[in-house]
């Protein structure tokens, strides 16, 4: 009987053959928590600054959420090992530059012989020499130890004597791969990634009209906040094909697009070949606190986890930085069809083409047609946005209602806005809070 199994009860729970994959994925995120406080307690004498995890993908990515909430001010960098006849070798990493770990905590959830872990932590050795090296595992095969001590790197985990039969160690996850328990969703995925991308992209590429609004009405007044300074990185969350992420890639040394879509992620690569631009399906907020401007382009209209967008766009904003949010205009509804009909919108034909919703402040979906594309759209009044914003301690700096003739005179004019656009600044911390937003509960109006 393994020792290890009474630290923690939840443990037995893997061994449950019709556990399901969101209980499994459940269980290893609550043993993930233990261990994480655990490990806190134990390398208390080390800066938390000084401490750098490294998921190993895609699995550890199913601890790492537990990992970043206790060890709050850690670096955090990537690494993704492939098998190579009797070794390993590395296929990807993300290391953070400019740093001296003092501890590197690396993080996966099953280890049956170590040798992923020995290769990741001969990678991270060479790149800083860190004092501490610690394996971090759910379950692991009793040799382990002892091999990863070649490479000094510690072993902790729930349970870390367990036997290795023809390399599979029991109980593990099962057939499962932990990457894809990572992927999850706990309440629907925050973006949608069913979004149909390419017959989106096909009706911009075939429609000149809607491919110039695109760009010109709801592209540019971005462009211009991303041109009023050089910035270090640019998130552009929700990127779908990558049409803005490519056009910010100017204006900023590393841009970074991010979808939950693979189709589009594919898509985006495939049209974007600048050095400078990288896209990804992986969580963004791997890297906390890295982005000095974020833009969320037409995403919160979309997605009913729209909270979930903005609280994400806040890990992973550097402190006062920059977000630029575009949604559909929440006071007006818009009728494709009769506007293409109709060619142009004049005062004439306005009230086909516009009209107010019937219920504002009421939140609600509806539906929209671009060609033969129907798509579902969320409604929700200003107030709903802006409160989100300050909730998740974003300051409002400007809010602006394009218009198409501001933009290019080419295109005919709108007499309501179509679109609206926030500019925030934040996350604001405790320290600096109190000097860019005045508290107003505290002032006295005279």
């Amino acid at each position: 009987m393994n020792e290890s199994l009474g630290i923690d009860p939840m443990y037995q729970l893997l061994r449950e053959p019709n556990l399901g994959d969101a209980a499994v994925r459940d269980v290893v995120i609550a043993l993930s928590t233990n261990l994480a406080l655990r490990l806190h307690e134990q390398l208390r004498v080390f800066p938390e600054n000084k401490v750098l995890l490294i998921p190993i993908l895609r699995g550890g990515l199913l601890m790492y959420p537990a990992f970043a909430k206790v060890f709050r001010s850690a670096a955090v960098g990537l690494v993704q090992i492939a098998r190579e006849g009797e070794g390993r070798k590395v296929i990807y990493e993300s290391l953070p530059q400019g740093i001296q770990p003092e501890v590197i905590l690396f993080l996966d959830p099953v280890a049956g012989t170590g040798g992923t872990i020995e290769r990741a932590a001969r990678l991270a050795r060479d790149r800083y020499g860190a004092r501490k090296h610690v394996a971090c595992v759910i379950t692991a095969a009793r040799d382990v130890r002892g091999s990863l001590r070649t490479e000094e790197v510690s072993l902790e985990g729930v349970s870390t004597e367990e036997e290795n039969l023809d390399g599979l160690v029991i109980p593990d996850l099962g057939e499962r791969d932990a990457g894809d328990l990572a992927c999850l969703p706990a309440k629907g995925p925050l973006l949608p990634n069913a979004f149909p991308i390419a017959a989106f992209e096909q009706f911009h590429a075939d429609d000149d009209r809607a491919k110039t609004l695109r760009s010109e009405l709801i592209y540019e007044p971005i462009l211009e906040i991303a041109r009023s300074n050089h910035f270090l990185n640019i998130l552009d969350l929700g990127c779908g094909a990558g049409n803005l992420t490519k056009a910010m890639a100017k204006y900023a040394d590393n841009v970074v697009g991010y979808d939950p879509s693979e189709e589009a992620i594919d898509l985006a690569r495939k049209k974007n070949d600048a050095d400078n631009v990288s896209f990804t399906t992986l969580p963004p907020d791997l890297n906390r606190g890295k982005f000095d401007l974020v833009a969320c382009c037409m995403v919160l209209n979309s997605t009913h986890e729209f909270e979930g967008v903005v609280e994400l766009a806040a890990k992973c904003s550097a402190p006062n930085s920059l977000q630029v949010w575009t949604v559909l205009h929440p006071a007006f509804q818009f009728n494709e069809s009769q506007w293409r009909a109709r060619k142009c919108i004049s005062p004439a034909n306005l009230s086909v083409s516009f009209s107010l919703l019937p219920s504002y402040f009421d939140e609600h979906t509806f539906g929209k047609r671009l060609g033969d594309l129907a798509l579902t759209e969320y409604h929700r009044p200003l107030s709903t946005y802006i409160n989100t914003f300050a909730k998740n301690g974003f300051y409002l700096m400007e809010m602006r209602e394009p218009r198409a003739v501001d933009v290019s005179p080419s295109i005919v004019d709108y007499f309501v806005p179509r679109t609206i656009m926030f500019v925030t600044r934040g996350p604001l911390t405790q320290e600096n809070h109190s000097e860019i937003v005045p508290n107003y509960k505290n002032e006295v109006i005279k």
